[in-house]
């Protein structure tokens, strides 16, 4: 399971940087991600660090300033890959995975309900690919606020007219299913984020969650 997410990951990160083209100055955001204080034990949960190396002088990449990624499994044995990635412009993961070759299918958005009684509605698809079969969910999250697609490109205009620095993430869960227990892997994605969200200070989990 976790060669199999692996192997995901860096295919569609490597679509969605290709999709962009080249850009002539390399995205350079904030420190943040570089001091995230992710724990690799959560109450239910053990995680292990996927590394992504992208080339620092290939202009196909310049969008992105970085990229956290860590597997997580549970007492069951269930994984889950978390990603945060910096960058200055986010692309659908709808449209990186079909460009990857997988059949995709929109399914509702996973409710995250979180220990402070918020509740993220996580965008989700269900993307399959021989034997890959992976529920998708996934938010953006800027300046600690959660936001939909029209609201991130309107504060990208905002920061960049006033060149300013924002703390602009996409966050994603990707959970290896078959499609009969898309329930399931909907609790797994709601467990993980209280896990994780209890074990966060308030700031931290502002950049992740929102506040």
């Amino acid at each position: 399971m976790k060669k199999s997410l692996l192997i995901v990951t860096i295919l569609i990160v490597l679509t969605a940087a290709l999709s962009y083209g080249l850009a002539r100055t390399k995205y350079v955001g904030t420190d943040v991600l570089a001091r995230l204080e992710i724990p690799y034990r959560l109450d239910n949960w053990t995680g292990q660090d996927v590394k992504i190396e992208l080339n620092p002088n290939d202009q196909r990449y310049f969008f992105i300033s970085g990229i956290f990624s860590r597997v997580f499994t549970n007492k069951y044995n269930e994984g889950l890959l978390f990603i945060v990635l910096d960058a200055n412009n986010f692309h659908n993961p709808k449209v990186c995975f079909r460009g990857a070759g997988y059949e995709v299918k929109e399914v509702p958005d996973v409710a995250l309900t979180l220990p402070d009684k918020r509740v993220i509605k996580a965008t989700s698809l269900y993307a399959k690919k021989a034997d890959d079969a992976l529920l998708v969910s996934y938010w953006i999250c800027i300046n600690g606020k959660v936001v939909d697609w029209n609201r991130q490109k309107l504060y990208q205009l905002w920061f960049s007219l006033f060149g300013k620095k924002k703390t602009g993430y996409m966050i994603r869960f990707e959970i290896a299913t078959p499609f009969e227990r898309l329930d399931n892997a909907r609790k797994i994605a709601d467990d993980f984020a209280r896990n994780l969200f209890s074990k966060l200070s308030a700031e931290q989990a502002a950049y992740i969650f929102g506040k």
